[in-house]
């Protein structure tokens, strides 16, 4: 197998962790096609004493979308907004000390709206996710602990998985709510082993649930509602700009873009493009490593300035 060749089913198998990943918090229509990738969720990275290894060891990071969650817009949108300018702050932190993971969890939570009940039903919303997460985080690291036990290596030499859950804020007006709750992942049992081979490379993955909320109306804010009807055009327009613009000091983020992104079947933005809303009102696009650029680049975000 050719180098390149190895590139793209690298890709492949991380597009597919981005996708059964994201349907764990997408409504119940769609838990068919989350079945479909349930197997799929651990990648093997490195040799053969490391096979059970998930794709976190290549520090692949997904970005994942909750305000595309119909259950999750329908269940706001109906609820009456007062003008008033809501604030997200820290509710409870505290650290879950595990078998096979340590988790540490800051719980966020909306506060200042002036509606109780829009308050109550979005920290529901996040409060529930988060305990969903940490649940399936036990049960992961145990699974991968008893795999990597059973595939040789010894018990002594297994260091418990780090969950770290957080929040950032980037646009809190009396119009918009925007905030990301983020998980990350590390595998120190793996970042030992990239250590002791000098591979500067964090064996880590990290997810984020983004909230986009219009806090006049109680709805979710979709790219549409921020460029207009056409938005995809809009927006694939000003990314392949910024890509040859950025590649004027990297020429290997426009090789690439050209090669697995504009004429990988993608054709530009999905339905359910992720992006968070910033202070300026502008969306800012987050594209996964992978998809756009390849993994030293990193994540990358495209600032698209919003339609008057």
């Amino acid at each position: 197998m050719t180098e390149k060749e190895i590139l793209r089913h690298v890709i492949e198998e991380n597009l597919v962790n981005k996708e059964e990943i994201r349907q764990q918090v997408l409504n119940k229509a769609h838990q068919e096609r989350e079945a479909k990738y349930m197997n799929n969720k651990k990648s093997s990275f490195l040799d053969k004493k490391y096979l059970l290894i998930p794709a976190a060891a290549c520090a692949a990071v997904f970005v994942i979308m909750v305000n595309t969650s119909t259950v999750f817009a329908s269940s706001i949108s109906k609820i009456p907004i007062l003008n008033n300018i809501a604030k997200v702050v820290t509710i409870s932190e505290y650290t879950l000390s595990r078998e096979a993971d340590e988790t540490h969890v800051k719980m966020p939570s909306i506060t200042d709206s002036a509606n109780k009940e829009l308050e109550q039903r979005i920290n529901k919303e996040v409060s529930d996710t988060i305990q969903a997460l940490t649940e399936q985080a036990e049960i992961d690291s145990a699974e991968y602990k008893k795999n990597y036990i059973a595939a040789g290596n010894k018990e002594s030499d297994y260091i418990p998985m780090s969950y770290d859950f957080d929040y950032k804020v980037h646009c809190s007006n009396d119009n918009i709510l925007s905030f990301v709750v983020t998980q990350t992942e590390r595998n120190n049992t793996i970042q030992q082993y990239l250590d002791e081979s000098g591979i500067s490379e964090p064996a880590e993955y990290v997810t984020q649930y983004m909230y986009n909320i219009d806090m006049k109306t109680g709805k979710n804010i979709t790219l549409q509602d921020l460029l207009g009807d056409q938005y995809k055009q809009v927006a694939n327009r000003e990314i392949e700009r910024q890509v040859k613009e950025r590649a004027k000091e990297d020429s290997n983020l426009l090789d690439y873009y050209e090669e697995f992104y504009a004429s990988k079947g993608a054709r530009g933005i999905e339905d359910d493009q992720q992006f968070y809303i910033n202070e300026a009102g502008n969306p800012v696009l987050v594209f996964d490593t992978y998809i756009i650029a390849p993994l030293y680049a990193g994540i990358q975000e495209f600032e698209i300035q919003k339609q008057k």
